[in-house]
């Protein structure tokens, strides 16, 4: 071999020092077995400092022995190139290489190793950038999900504020309005009947404060449901302008509808949240008028099922800043308004989240001193007239009942025995739910109003102990009678056992029907709960034959009216589903679980767009409702 270089032969080490040496990269040799560095190039000394004559590990890897890449050669297979990476530090920087390694024969015969350093110093450090990031970013994970956790804890921390406010206010509440209530139905002085009322209206009115936070917290919460059943548009409206128009005459006020003729008629949607938006916006509107009148307008919007209510007043209006900052929760246009008028400054906060959660919107336009425009736009789409219900016997009247009060406040005990022995009733107390457990081991009751919160043993623990007792105990009607008005303790009387809520203060006509309520359901069912089995013998105990055979035939006819309603819907799924709604809530008042199932299944089914089987449920519904209805017919004489 002809050498290029005068005075150097390939044999000679130098020879290859020199070719090397026009590589641009660092470059060494190393003996596979001694691991000795036989030539390097230029860049290998000036970029990385490494000279021939000492150990590769020494100088490449910063060892005092052979490491697992200087045995890299016994574990290659031949002529087979490998990656490493390593770092070299010196005086002058801190550099990445990356080695590219290939096992050659020196020109004496021995295996060397043929080693490339690439300087992948710029690729580490956008590795070691991204290292960072991703560390940072992972620790703003952390902080996001500490915020939300610290989130959660004060949403339930305020959850419980509000349970336990509840509480704390509705209890004197129901002492105050129950004794008014109670000396209200004596023969009183006009002067002294009209102090009561006073107190009577300004207890309401705390308890309608009350009631707006609770509401408040439960659309935050996203508790609210909200039903799309057939309702009369026009009737609705109607009907709030003729509930509120006395409050407006009290102030010299007018109230008037503005809408088209005739009236917008049948519609699908909550008509319950919607009655519940205007009352509030007229409402306001009273309250911040003092000279002219209130207009309510309903019109309806130029193209698809949209409807917009608008409530305009010659009130106080508002200015421009005054209406951005109108619909925050507790805010009112200014510190005047709450000292004036009073109220909590959550009714409009409340009406927008009702709206909006509707997929409609709301807003206001109004001027300082002439008057204020609140409106709002939600869809309604036209809905069929749901078919004429059957006439309804009255509810029938309560017989005496033994009813055991477990209640530890002295003046909640005489308010609720003051009202049930006015109703005929007799009541026997207990201070706490062990004292109720014992009285049912030693006298017969026909009911239990059972407070939340007592000392010992609650309200919840006694009920489950109630359940568990041996024989007909176990199963008589637990009603909670509690200030605890919030969903979750609602649910909590649920899961232990209880049959029924009523909050406090208590409402004695609300009290009346939750009593017959859970009466009645606890009498349908069988002792199984199944078909067939669904003895009425209980609630003829309970009401009477007579009163037990008037709420059969009430059954009967609504049930009747249903089951022809979904077999002439001809596939109209507004009606079955106005039907099926009827349905479920009927069986789950009566206590007909096959009903209520079926209702379930036929909903599923128009849901899935599975025609078919709801016309199958359908028939089916027919002959479980004929023998329902025949078994009772037969127990009734009807």
């Amino acid at each position: 071999m002809t050498s290029p270089f005068p005075g150097l032969n390939p044999g000679d080490p130098g020879y290859w020092e020199v070719i090397f040496d026009v590589i641009p990269f660092p470059v060494y040799v190393a003996d596979s077995v001694t691991h000795d560095i036989i030539c390097t190039n230029r860049a290998m000394r000036q970029k990385v400092g490494v000279v021939q004559g000492r150990k590769c590990y020494e100088a490449i890897y910063q060892q005092t022995q052979p490491c697992r890449f200087c045995r890299m050669p016994e574990m290659m297979a031949q002529s087979v190139e490998t990656s490493l990476e390593f770092e070299h530090f010196n005086d002058r920087d801190d550099r990445w290489y990356q080695l590219r390694e290939t096992m050659l024969t020196w020109f004496d015969g021995r295996r060397a190793k043929y080693s490339i350093a690439v300087d992948i110093s710029a690729l580490k450090g956008f590795q070691n950038a991204l290292a960072e990031a991703h560390a940072e970013l992972a620790l703003k994970h952390r902080d996001l999900e500490k915020a939300v956790t610290q989130a959660r804890d004060a949403e339930r921390a305020k959850s419980e504020f509000l349970a336990v406010m509840s509480h704390e206010i509705r209890t004197p509440m129901n002492s105050i309005l129950g004794m008014v209530h109670l000396l209200m139905d004596r023969p009183l002085a006009a002067e002294d009947r009209e102090k009561l009322a006073v107190v009577h209206d300004s207890g309401a009115a705390l308890l309608g404060i009350i009631n707006d936070i609770l509401d408040f917290s439960r659309l935050e919460a996203d508790g609210v449901q909200f039903e799309n059943t057939p309702f009369h548009l026009g009737n609705t409206v109607e009907g709030v302008v003729s509930l509120l128009r006395g409050r407006a005459s009290e102030k010299g006020l007018t109230l008037a509808l503005d809408a088209p003729t005739p009236l917008p008629g049948w519609v699908s949607g909550d008509g319950s949240r919607l009655r519940q938006v205007l009352i509030n916006l007229i409402g306001n509107a009273v309250k911040f008028t003092t000279q002219g009148g209130i207009v309510l307008r309903l019109s309806r919007a130029a193209e698809g099922d949209g409807y917009e209510f608008s409530v305009i007043d010659t009130g106080i209006g508002l200015d421009s800043a005054q209406a951005e900052s109108l619909f925050q929760p507790f805010h009112q246009a200014d510190a005047s308004i709450s000292r004036r008028f009073g109220g909590s400054g959550l009714g409009l906060a409340i009406c927008k989240k009702l709206v909006a959660a509707q997929g409609g919107e709301i807003g206001v336009d109004s001027t300082r001193g002439l008057g204020s425009r609140f409106w709002f736009r939600l869809n309604y789409p036209a809905a069929a007239a749901p078919a004429a219900e059957p006439p309804r016997a009255d509810a029938p009247a309560l017989p005496a009942l033994s009813i055991l009060l477990a209640e530890d406040n002295v003046f909640n005990q005489k308010v609720a025995a003051g009202l049930l022995n006015r109703e005929g009733h007799r009541v026997v107390v207990a201070c706490n739910g062990q004292e109720a457990l014992d009285k049912l081991q030693g006298e017969n009751f026909d009911l239990v109003l059972m407070d939340m919160q007592m000392p010992e043993m609650d309200g919840p623990e006694a009920a489950r102990r109630i359940r568990a007792m041996p024989g007909p105990v176990a199963g008589i009607p637990i009603i909670a009678l509690t200030a605890n008005a919030m969903a979750d303790d609602i649910a909590r009387c649920r899961a232990a056992g209880m049959d029924g809520h009523v909050a406090k203060p208590i409402d004695p006509r609300l009290l009346r029907a939750t009593i017959a309520e859970v009466l009645i359901r606890q009498a349908l069912p069988g002792e199984d709960g199944e078909r067939g089995g669904h003895s009425l013998t209980r609630m003829a105990e309970q009401l009477g034959n007579e009163n037990a055979a008037i709420l059969a035939r009430t059954f009967m006819d609504s049930g009747e009216d249903i089951c022809g309603r979904l077999e002439g819907a001809g596939g109209d799924l507004r009606i079955v589903g106005a039907a099926i709604h009827e349905l479920k809530g009927l069986a789950a008042y009566s206590g007909t679980p096959w009903l209520e199932n079926l209702a379930v299944s036929i909903g599923k089914a128009m849901q899935d767009g599975d025609t078919d089987q709801m016309e199958q449920l359908i028939h089916r519904l027919r002959r479980d409702w004929d023998d329902t209805r025949a078994d009772l017919a037969r127990q009734f004489g009807l």
